[in-house]
Parts: structure tokens; sequence; C-alpha cells
């Protein structure tokens, strides 16, 4: 657990120096990311979905209790990804290398790049780029997206999801809405409805609608199918999660909904979005857990946009103070939660281990 808070306090001193001394030193941003992606990329034994990974790496490579060189049963990427890499470490190095480095090519170009990047690391890093690896790095692709969104070029954004579909993983398919939330305005009236009717009618849902819609969808998406079925909770009514959800969606839309920058607008449409997405498909871990965390995860753009834009007024530390105290408590809140603990799937995150030492 040390190495983690350890970890987070660094970049947090490095954050801090940034927002409120000014210094922004791109050595020490690419020197971050390095100890990142290596911490990420050379764990042993560490992390969710370790199990299933490495399972799948030797079935690939034919290892006992294996035997099938084509047993191919995930996205192209990672199959070609390991049949290349002697050693399965290596695996997990190239889909770090990737996915710390596509998300940081957006972060850098923000206002306080290295408290995204710390936020990034607790919020988001640890859970997907050292856990769902492949949905991780899907998270990276649809960020270099971006850009295509922004310049309404269509044909492109359609190339980078059908990319990432194929490649990557098949829930790539679910950030294609982003590009007609881009340059829309949302009053609060219509937020408010929409996060209320969302609600209600995620408590409707029933599973066999869900099921009927992705029955539509090509023969490669019945793993998908499967999971959804698998990972359904009917009775969920609404968990801590949701409620941090919401109310950070009403503070973002508050604080930065007047910003003349339109990539913060469009940050706010992203998060209020996938916050809609969680409540509706509130009962579908894998539509409303991991498949609005294509929207929710720019949570990690749009808190250093209100620590700029309070600080800009008031100069105060308490924004950072709250920041750095949130980092701690998620990061925390991942490596203990029983659902990432030792099974068929997953290693724990604790105690981390690394190649590096063997």
């Amino acid at each position: 657990m040390l190495i983690y808070n350890v970890i987070t306090g660094l970049l947090l001193i490095f954050a801090f120096a940034e927002v409120y001394f000014k210094i922004r030193s791109k050595a020490l941003f690419y020197c971050s990311i390095i100890l990142v992606i290596l911490f990420f990329g050379t764990r042993n034994d560490v992390g969710t979905d370790y199990n299933t990974y490495s399972n799948l790496y030797d079935m690939i490579h034919g290892i006992p209790p294996y035997n099938n060189l084509f047993f191919l049963t995930t996205e192209l990427l990672y199959s070609i990804v390991c049949l290349i890499a002697p050693k399965f470490w290596i695996v997990l190095l190239v889909y770090a290398i990737l996915a710390v480095t596509f998300k940081c090519i957006y972060i850098n170009s923000t206002a306080y790049p290295m408290l995204s990047f710390a936020i990034y690391f607790s919020f988001c890093g640890v859970f997907y780029d050292m856990g769902i690896m492949r949905q991780g790095l899907a998270i990276g692709l649809c960020f270099l997206s971006l850009k295509f969104i922004k310049r309404r070029s269509l044909f492109y954004f359609i190339g980078i999801i059908i990319l990432g579909v194929i490649f990557i993983h098949r829930t790539t398919f679910l950030f294609f809405p982003a590009y007609f939330l881009y340059g829309q305005k949302i009053n609060r009236f219509v937020l408010f409805v929409s996060i209320i009717l969302c609600f209600v009618l995620g408590q409707m849902l029933k599973l066999d609608s869900i099921l009927n819609i992705i029955g539509y969808l090509p023969n490669s998406f019945e793993k998908f199918e499967n999971t959804v079925e698998n990972y359904s909770n009917l009775g969920k009514i609404m968990s801590f999660s949701e409620i941090r959800k919401i109310v950070f969606c009403i503070f973002f839309y508050e604080i930065l909904y007047k910003s003349s920058d339109l990539r913060i607008r469009f940050w706010n449409n992203l998060y209020i979005f996938g916050v809609c997405m969680s409540l509706l498909f509130i009962h579908f871990t894998t539509l409303g857990g991991r498949g609005s965390y294509y929207y929710c995860c720019y949570e990690f753009l749009l808190i250093p946009a209100c620590v700029y834009k309070v600080k800009k007024y008031t100069g105060s530390l308490i924004p950072f103070l709250f920041v750095a105290a949130y980092c701690f408590m998620y990061i925390n809140t991942i490596i203990n939660l029983p659902d990432n603990s030792d099974s068929w799937m997953n290693r724990p995150f604790i105690p981390y281990n690394t190649v590096i030492f063997e």
C-alpha cells in the first residue's frame, strides 16, 4: 500500500509546485510519465484481470495446460502483442506505454498537466491502465479521437472508433455519441431533468430490453452480451459512486459551464453524458460502470480546471487540499476493494511486486 501512496504524494508535490509556484517543468512531467509507465508495465502478479490476461497469454503460446497456438479469444492487438512478446510482462509494458502516452498527449495541453496527471494516476491509471488494461488503452485511443471531434471530421472519428473495436476493446463503440456532444449548450433545467429521468428509467430498465438491443450487434459482440448479462444487479438502487458522480456533475456545471473555453465545455458535456449513462444503466455494470467511464474519466481534467478557476479568483489552498485528500482516498479505495482481491480473474493490488527486482 505504501508505494501507491508514495507515488501519489510525489505527483501531488510536483502538482503543488506547478499550481502555486508556477513551476512547469517538461522534464519533470516526462520523468513522472516514465515512472508511472514502469510502475504499471513491470508489475508481477498484481492487478484486476491479471490472471485473465496471463491465462490468455499462455493459451496463445500453447503453454500447458493449453496447447492451441491460435486460440485467439480476445481483440486482435492483444493477441498480436502476446504472439510477439517473449515474456508476459512485456505485454503489460507495451499496453502501459500506449495507454499512458495516449492520455498524456492530451493532458500535456491542459493548464495544469501535472495536477491532471496526479489525479489520473489515482483515479483512472491504477484501476484501468494497471488493471483493466485493454479498456484503459481503448479510453486512451478515445482521447486521441478528440482532435477529430474538434475538427468535425466524422469520417476519421468513426475510423478511430472502428479501429478500437476491432483491435483494442469492443466497448470502444460506446464513445461514438461523444461526437455529437461537442459545442452543445446544456442549460440547468435540462441537466437536472436528464439526471432525474435517467435515474427513473434506469430503475425500470430490464435485462431483456438491453439484450434485445445488443442482439442487433455483430456476432463478435457475443462476449460483450454475456458480460452485460453476467454482471447485472437488478436490485441496485444507488451507490456512493453514483451519488459522487451526481454531486461532481452539478459542481462542474456550476463552476465551469460559463467558461469561454470550448474544450472545458466539451469535457463538461462528456461528464454529464457519462453520469446520465451510469444512472440509466445502473443495474448493468458493463454499461453503467465501465461503459460510462469513457465519459466520466474526464473528471481528471475537470477538477484541475475548477482548481484553476477558484485559485484565479481567491488564491486559496483549500481546492488543492481537497484534491489531494480525494486522490489518496480514491487510490486506497481501489487497491482495497474486495472485488479486486485474489480470484481466477484478478490478483490483488497489494502487495506490489515488480519483475525489475526478480
